[in-house]
């Protein structure tokens, strides 16, 4: 069916190419899904809109008709090797490019899919393309080190996002031995593939989650590929000692005979290739350590009616919160090698639309946490926790007026939840003091009540009456 499709290389001026906003966003709340494709060294931001597909019908004389569907996809580069050696992605020519430059722009690029949508089982099959957005910025010299042009790509939607499959043909290894001679004669293509996730902010509430809370990593560790998710904007607790959930989606193995065995040896519980897609979760406590960043211990996990969650390893982490990235590297004593994890807020528009300019690569003990803005823990009537605030009201930070929700305070180094307690006391004071004086105004005097034939005496609090009749 592919070969019904236009070649890669010739859909650059494709007619029906989606036009957008150079380098800003133009997904809807709601239906926009992202994702961080990560390898290589290279970090891209991933940007589809769902309802932004397109089908028309496509009446071939000499081959099927069929309906053909479009879509788009806009990338922003978010991270490349600053060493230049390590620059030059295998199996691609390398083209010179001010990555810097790229780094501080928003979606530069754009991916253009064409091909066949499946209405029932929401799977899109077709070719992709690199286009330019922006005329004059570079878009393949940057975009080719995620392998464009990719020969094909699967899309598999669901409800939360879309699993996505590409692959793309490169130069096979150059030969060994006797043959080397000949190596570029003995050349051939051969065909590799890669899988990211892509996934819209939840909308489980009438409100929509803080948008520049929702971090979101591309990991690889113990031989599978997964999706992680931190949502600070659920994460309770101060800025010094706070507890959050790490969501893990394992996406791959990269050992085919791992989809038959169980993860991690926890027999009877299913197969790796059971889980695959699925979501498990690791509750972390993340406290603040003397060199000015955190510390993450696992509590617990728990997936599918699980608990605890048979693909999740019980980890710890340290962790660094930079500006529009989170870094977290594994500190497991058992493993050879420890990876680091590079976490963005997906939908925070500053980060889509610019960069902070500063180029992380992995973790740098020169680099400390900035304060972390938690949401306290209520409890469950919905109060909040005794809140210990400094002395000093210049050390109170105001609740914000949008984000993490209207009226929630935020827990800063120096204090708790204090705003929203303090109100609640002022409140109570006004109460009392109205009390006070009621209780003032009824010891003045005595408020008579008459009836009919009847005669009523209203007492203050501590007096005694004498009553005295003629009657007996």
């Amino acid at each position: 069916m592919l070969d019904s499709l236009p070649l890669p290389s010739s859909m650059a001026q494709f007619k029906e190419e989606p036009k957008n906003v150079p380098g800003q966003s133009q997904g809807k709340i709601g239906t926009t899904l992202r994702g961080v494709l990560d390898f290589y060294g290279y970090a891209f931001l991933i940007e589809m809109d769902r309802q932004g597909w397109t089908k028309t019908f496509k009446n071939n004389t000499f081959e099927k008709s069929y309906w053909q569907a479009v879509g788009k996809m806009s990338v922003k580069l978010l991270r490349f090797p600053a060493n230049p050696d390590d620059q030059e992605t295998k199996g691609r020519k390398f083209m010179q490019c001010d990555l810097q430059d790229i780094l501080s722009k928003g979606f530069v690029g754009n991916i253009l899919l064409v091909g066949w949508f499946d209405d029932l089982t929401m799977h899109f099959r077709g070719r992709a393309q690199a286009q330019q957005v922006l005329s004059g910025t570079p878009f393949f010299e940057w975009m080719t080190h995620m392998y464009m042009p990719w020969r094909e790509v699967d899309i598999r939607f669901d409800d939360q996002g879309a699993h996505v499959r590409m692959d793309w043909q490169m130069d096979k290894e150059s030969v060994r031995g006797f043959f080397k001679s000949i190596g570029k004669a003995m050349k051939d293509k051969e065909v590799r593939y890669g899988l990211f996730r892509m996934d819209a902010l939840p909308n489980k509430d009438e409100e929509l989650p803080d948008p520049t809370k929702t971090y979101v990593a591309m990991t690889y560790s113990r031989n599978i590929l997964a999706s992680y998710t931190l949502r600070m904007d659920e994460c309770t607790g101060s800025s010094d000692n706070f507890k959050c959930v790490l969501e893990q989606r394992p996406l791959s193995a990269t050992i085919s005979s791992l989809y038959r065995d169980p993860p991690y040896e926890n027999i009877g519980k299913g197969l790796w290739f059971t889980f695959i897609g699925t979501i498990g979760r690791l509750q972390l406590n993340f406290r603040k350590s003397d060199d000015g960043n955190y510390v993450a211990s696992p509590e617990k996990s728990w997936c599918a009616g699980f608990n605890p969650c048979p693909f999740i390893v019980m980890e710890p982490f340290k962790a660094q919160f930079l500006d529009k990235q989170l870094i977290m590297e594994q500190t497991d004593q058992g493993l050879q090698t420890k990876m680091v994890f590079f976490f963005y807020p997906i939908f925070d528009q500053e980060l889509a639309t610019a960069h902070p300019g500063i180029n992380y690569e992995g973790w740098s003990e020169k680099n400390k946490s900035i304060p972390c803005k938690i949401k306290p823990k209520r409890d469950e009537n919905g109060e909040m926790p005794p809140c210990d605030c400094p002395d000093s009201t210049d050390d109170v930070m105001p609740a914000p007026a949008s984000g993490s929700g209207d009226g929630d305070p935020i827990c800063t180094a120096k204090g708790g939840p204090c705003v929203t307690k303090i109100r609640e006391m002022e409140d109570e004071i006004e109460d009392l003091k109205a009390s006070i004086i009621e209780l003032n105004r009824q010891k003045r005097g005595k408020d008579m009540i008459s009836t009919k034939g009847k005669r009523a005496i209203k007492l203050a609090p501590g007096e005694d009456l004498v009553i005295e009749s003629d009657y007996t």
